[in-house]
Formats: C-alpha cells, structure tokens, sequence
C-alpha cells in the first residue's frame, strides 16, 4: 500500500510540475521536478525519473540555461529510449529541438528554412512518433512548432523584420 502511495504522490508532484511550468511559475516547477526526481529515484521509477528530469530541463530552457537544459533533457531521453517508452522519448526530442532552436541563431545563410539541422530533425523524429502513437495532441503540438519556426525564419529574412506577404 505504502508503494502505490508514494507512487500516487510521485505522479501528482510530477504534475505539479507540469503545471507550475505552464503558468510560467518556473521556480516552483523546477522546485516540484526536484522533489518529484528525489522521490522517483527513492522508489527505482526510472520512467518518472526520466520525466523529472525533463521537466528540469524545461525549466532550466525557460530560465535560458541552455546547457543544464540539455543535460537534463539528454539524460532523460536515455532513460527513456532504454526503457522502451517511445511516446515519453519523442516528447522529450521535442522538447531538445525546441531548446536547439532557442540556443542557436537563425537566418544568416539566406534560406528561408534556416532552422538548425538539429532542431528539425528532433522535431520530425518527434513528430513521427507521435503520429505513430496517434497522439493528436502532441502531433498538433509539433505543428504548430514548426508553424512557428517558419514564420520566424521568415520574419528574420524579411528587410526590417517586415513578416512577407
């Protein structure tokens, strides 16, 4: 009994995280990943381990530590793929593309698909997975990513920043 409560305990901690992150409360997400982490690897949940550790990451991207983000979200990716959870590893490569995109500086080369290599490949590994899973909300999420990507690459290339019409 005592087992299934700490795992229950571990998964709302888990979730708060998640949430703290999304309300941009990043001290107190990355203060719940933290303990969440503790408590997965108290309990020898690696798959939980693995998400704390990619919430911390996420965290560590929302404060623009681009290096501790991806320490953490490649630690977390290898926990995943040697645990077989595909779903859990794309949303992290996701989540590494994103921080790829972030770290490392578009336009410049003069093609309007000017997105790091690195980040488009995590992104479509991602996204085939998803689609794979028939996860719909991730597969939206990665979308709409790429959406982005594009307009501000091709914001960037634009005189002035003046988006093309």
């Amino acid at each position: 009994m005592t087992h299934h409560m700490g795992r229950h305990a571990l998964l709302a901690t888990l979730f708060t995280a998640m949430l703290r992150l999304r309300q941009g409360a990043v001290p107190e997400a990355r203060a719940a990943a933290e303990e969440a982490r503790r408590m997965a690897v108290g309990g020898g949940w690696r798959r939980h381990d693995a998400m704390a550790q990619r919430l911390l990451g996420q965290c560590a991207l929302a404060r623009g530590d681009y290096g501790e983000a991806e320490g953490y979200l490649r630690a977390a990716l290898v926990l995943q793929i040697k645990d077989g959870a595909r779903l859990e590893a794309a949303r992290t490569r996701l989540a590494l593309a994103q921080m790829y995109a972030r770290a490392t500086p578009w336009g410049g080369g003069g093609a309007a698909n000017d997105t790091p290599v690195l980040a488009l490949e995590l992104l479509t590994e991602a996204r085939t997975s998803f689609v794979a899973s028939r996860a719909a909300l991730d597969v939206a999420a990665a979308d709409a990513i790429a959406q982005d990507w594009r307009s501000r690459s091709q914001q960037e290339l634009s005189p002035a920043g003046v988006p093309d019409s």
